[in-house]
């Protein structure tokens, strides 16, 4: 039995050693395994990184074309406010000239209004002074009447005959 044990360790010893050397097999197997694995599944990894990276310079590309569209937009944006800017300043100044030509007119007809009145005035004053005066009198009356005639319209600023004076007492009166 002796010698029965002895075979069978002899046995096991060689035995230990190959089931040792199948252990290292499977695990270098499995490294190699898992190693292949890996590489093939490296091209599907390196497929997806570089289509991502395809996609991200595709949006820079698509990204740059809307900004130059955008650039573009806002340009033509500018020219069309700055013109129709430079309409608005146009049609101001119109309006402005406009105004101005109404408001001369409206000054010349008054004066003119002022003029008619002045001269009805003087003729009812000659009328009335030839009726109830003598004709010294009459005359002392026709030479005042052409005098403030005169002074009213040398004054052309003045529309009325009121106004000069108003405005001087108004200078009086700040003084």
């Amino acid at each position: 039995m002796e010698k029965f044990c002895e075979h069978v360790n002899a046995e096991v010893i060689p035995n230990n050693s190959i089931l040792k050397e199948l252990d290292e097999e499977r695990i270098a197997h499995s490294e190699t395994r898992a190693h292949l694995k890996t590489v093939k599944e490296q091209p599907c990894s390196d497929a997806d990184q570089h289509s991502l990276e395809i996609s991200k310079i595709e949006t820079h590309f698509e990204t740059k074309d809307e900004i130059a569209f955008l650039q573009t937009k806002v340009k033509e944006l500018e020219s069309q406010l700055l013109e129709k800017i430079t309409n608005l300043d146009a049609i101001r100044e119109e309006h402005l000239d406009y105004k101005r030509q109404l408001e001369a007119e409206e000054i010349a007809n008054s004066y003119r209004e002022a003029q008619e009145i002045s001269k009805e005035k003087i003729n009812l004053e000659n009328q009335l002074a030839a009726t109830h005066n003598p004709p010294s009198q009459q005359e002392n009356l026709r030479n005042f009447s052409k005098l403030s005639l005169r002074s009213r319209t040398a004054n052309k600023t003045s529309p009325s005959p009121l106004v000069p004076l108003y405005t001087k007492k108004l200078r009086y009166e700040y003084k």
